[in-house]
């Protein structure tokens, strides 16, 4: 949380993802809506959110009144866990930063190097171009029930208290759901999106209950969207199961990263003699993947089978496997 001083008052607001309550999250996602419609840049983004959640009436203020807004703009421009900056080079390709130290990069990630002191880093950064992306990385599902024309409909639940991860979807639930949002990311089709609500939010139940979401409101369908992308991006790039998403196949290269065979790998969980795995608690599911792949490895490698090898037959890195091993 952030406090922040307006006269002799105190006002405390959200700084993370987490700390957002589900109101405060659904004014976020309108604020984002916009943006990605060009309809503001990120500091009007910013500002609109921050307004939002403040409960400050910016229609009835004057737009002649500088002070205002600069305190307005001054205010938003602290809150940046909801962005980070790509950088682009002259071939219009995103820059990596990952040869750059983790400080200087994670200082370049959320600031502009104009803001940044002038070191040989930030001189080099501050010769690209850049932009705005949203920075969606988060561990909550956020929209645990959905409002829709005053009935609340209960979903998933997932959460995390310290290094413990706890929800309740299930495997066969995770691998539909993933399914339908691979597809609407691909093609932008609005029943993708139902569909994928409907896992989340309906799963296996009538149909006649699950056309509730016919009527959900866009900003809505949206925060179930960037939600589920903001848990899976957490589960590839920040716990142990990342390894399950980073493997690359030997003949058509890297993998997509939200697939990655997944659903094949629950029928093969199947044939090995694991029971029910469609009902099995998610982290049930993952665990059983990670056992799989670093079984695997230890197999091969007891069998004197060198690194390369190793390698080519579970599409992990060389780092990797010995970190197995």
């Amino acid at each position: 949380m952030r406090d922040l001083y307006f006269g002799k008052n105190i006002y405390t607001f959200p700084d993370t993802w987490e700390e957002l309550n589900r109101e405060q999250y659904l004014m976020l996602v309108e604020a984002i809506i916009d943006f990605q419609a060009g309809k503001t840049n990120a500091l009007g983004c910013r500002a609109t959110w921050f307004c939002s959640m403040a409960g400050i009436d910016t229609k009835r203020r004057d737009n002649k009144n500088d002070q205002f807004w600069e305190n307005i703009y001054r205010a938003s421009d602290l809150f940046r866990f909801f962005f980070e900056l790509e950088y682009i080079d002259s071939d219009g390709k995103v820059k990596s930063l990952d040869k750059l130290p983790r400080e200087i990069r994670d200082k370049l990630r959320k600031h502009p190097p104009a803001e940044l002191p002038d070191e040989p880093e930030y001189q080099w950064a501050a010769k690209l171009e850049y932009r705005y992306v949203i920075d969606a990385v988060f561990s909550k599902n956020l929209l645990p029930e959905l409002l829709i024309n005053g009935h609340f409909y209960h979903g998933y639940r997932f959460n995390r208290s310290g290094s413990f991860l706890e929800t309740n979807l299930t495997a066969g639930q995770f691998v539909e759901a993933i399914g339908a949002y691979n597809a609407y990311i691909e093609n932008k089709k609005d029943e993708d999106l139902d569909q994928l609500i409907r896992t989340l939010y309906f799963y296996k139940q009538p149909v006649i209950v699950a056309k509730a979401i016919n009527h959900a409101p866009a900003r809505v369908k949206f925060g179930v969207l960037l939600n589920f992308h903001a848990i899976l991006a957490f589960l590839m790039n920040k716990t142990r199961y990342s390894i399950i998403w980073s493997r690359k196949d030997a003949d058509t290269g890297p993998k997509n990263k939200l697939t990655v065979g997944i659903s094949e790998s629950m029928y093969s969980l199947e044939k090995e003699g694991y029971e029910d795995i469609d009902n099995a608690n998610l982290f049930k599911y993952l665990d059983l993947l990670l056992k799989n792949i670093i079984d695997s490895v230890r197999m091969l490698n007891d069998n004197d089978v060198d690194l390369d090898e190793i390698s080519k037959k579970t599409g992990l890195s060389i780092n990797q496997i010995k970190k197995i091993i």
